[in-house]
């Protein structure tokens, strides 16, 4: 019996969710619009936002040091630094690169160009230590403790150029947060709207059935079920427009492009990506509802 009457409860409000929506349905149509705008600039700000953050983790995770021996450090020399610098802590590897594999790296960097090298010794270069930091953010104490060790001349870093990336990274967060706050907003307001034309329509219907005993949330769930719909509609028209759009700018954009901008794979991030803007949109259509139909509940 209770399960019956809650089936009819649901039908009840599904029944009448719809009947707004046809019976507004320009402007259920405009909020279904707007909220696949807004949705549609959200999922391509998400897809942004977490192939920043993949190559921001790769730039830190790549971000290397390199400390130059002495060039007349004996071997003996050249393995106690070596030792000091294992030693340091935070750093997460130690890669000893001696003067004979300086020199094969330097002879293959140069290609063709490598014949001006022949007969020349291999042991014209330093040897080094390339350092990798286990957080980035200790980076800079460990290059000056390895400038306090005895036999290191030089220390060559790339922090410059990393701190430059992440701060543009963290511009591009910022914005892309700003921009959905903003979108989002607009598209509860404008859903916030459309609820209220079926609410003034029903007003009369709406207190009769707070004279009659109906609780608050029985009149409101089937506003609530309208402003759902109409944010998942939404949703599923950004989503779709999501995948056409990458289809045909795919096969525009030459792999090499695609691979640098995307480092994470679209068919990888676009599925999470689909659940949160389904949710999302649902989430805006609940709330513009809610905020739509509140006041006019006191009778």
């Amino acid at each position: 019996m209770v399960t019956t009457l809650a089936f009819r409860g649901v039908r009840y409000y599904i029944s009448e969710a719809f009947k707004s929506l046809w019976y507004n349905k320009v402007m259920a149509i405009t909020s279904m619009i707007t909220v696949m705008g807004s949705l549609l600039l959200l999922g391509f700000f998400m897809l942004i936002v977490v192939n920043v953050n993949e190559l921001t983790a790769q730039i830190e995770n790549q971000c290397e040091v390199q400390a130059f021996m002495n060039y007349e450090a004996t071997a003996e020399q050249e393995q106690a630094v070596f030792s000091a610098v294992s030693a340091i802590p935070g750093i997460k590897t130690v890669t000893f690169v001696s003067k004979e594999d300086a020199f094969e790296s330097y002879k293959a960097s140069l290609g063709d160009d490598a014949v001006v090298m022949e007969g020349m010794a291999p042991d014209f270069l330093p040897a080094s230590c390339r350092i990798v930091a286990e957080d980035i953010r200790q980076l800079q104490p460990i290059i000056e403790q390895v400038k306090q060790i005895d036999g290191i001349a030089e220390v060559v870093s790339q922090r410059e150029t990393i701190d430059n990336i992440i701060s543009f990274t963290s511009v591009i967060r910022k914005g892309c947060l700003i921009s959905t706050l903003l979108l989002t907003i607009i598209a509860i307001f404008i859903i916030a709207n459309t609820i209220k034309l079926d609410v003034h329509a029903r007003q009369k219907e709406i207190h009769i059935m707070k004279y009659v005993g109906a609780t608050d949330w029985f009149i409101r769930w089937p506003f609530i079920i309208e402003g759902i719909f109409v944010g998942i509609i939404g949703a599923l028209i950004s989503i779709l427009l999501l995948w056409v759009g990458f289809a045909s700018a795919g096969s525009a954009i030459p792999d090499f492009v695609k691979s640098a901008i995307f480092v994470v794979p679209f068919g990888q991030s676009m599925p999470i990506i689909s659940l949160i803007l389904i949710a999302f949109g649902a989430l805006i259509g609940a709330l513009g509802s809610i905020i739509a139909v509140r006041k006019h509940l006191a009778v």
